[in-house]
């Protein structure tokens, strides 16, 4: 079997396990965990995601994030083999349906690089690599704010979504941080 078949199998068991793991209480749990171990500063932009389907509730961190006056950023899928851009967005501020049905700010909104990337996942790994949807667009927007400079990257997911091994290709980037309801990995 390919690598991209390996990935699309084991894409499509992440997303299945992942629909039996979500807790109405794990996204609290993983924003305390995140607050409680990641340094922020109001002089941060940090760029989220509005949960859809089964993903971890990034909700109660863009809360508290915002109470401590940190930018927050929503990523914008801009074109199918392009790297994601980034605009800033507060609580309160609509959102628009953008490609993959992510919820992202309007047009007109900032757009910002951050400084910490908070991914989406299927299912990651020890060694910190994550599976994602398999459109390649964080891996090739980790792989451009990397060669300009400091960028650091979370993972936010189930605890339950850790696997073995994660299928990988040479296109993947790796996570520096996992955070998830139970607890917070440094990826060394």
């Amino acid at each position: 079997m390919d690598v991209i078949s390996k990935k699309q199998e084991q894409r499509e068991r992440a997303m299945r396990l992942r629909k039996s793991l979500a807790t109405p209480l794990a996204g609290q749990q993983a924003a305390q965990n995140f607050l409680d171990t990641i340094t922020v500063s109001s002089s941060m932009a940090i760029s989220l995601f509005i949960p859809i389907g089964s993903e971890l509730n990034t909700r109660p961190l863009i809360d508290a994030l915002t109470a401590r006056s940190v930018t927050c950023l929503l990523p914008v899928i801009v074109d199918k083999n392009k790297p994601l851009i980034f605009r800033e967005w507060q609580q309160g501020e609509p959102l628009v349906t953008g490609g993959f049905n992510t919820l992202q700010p309007q047009d007109d909104a900032p757009v910002a690089i951050p400084d910490i990337v908070i991914t989406p996942l299927l299912a990651f790994d020890a060694r910190g690599f994550r599976m994602g949807y398999g459109g390649g667009y964080y891996d090739r927007t980790l792989e451009v704010l990397r060669e300009r400079g400091e960028c650091t990257v979370i993972g936010y997911a189930y605890e339950g979504q850790r696997v073995d091994k994660v299928v990988t290709d040479i296109h993947d980037q790796k996570l520096d941080w996992i955070v998830t309801e139970k607890k917070v990995r440094k990826i060394l």
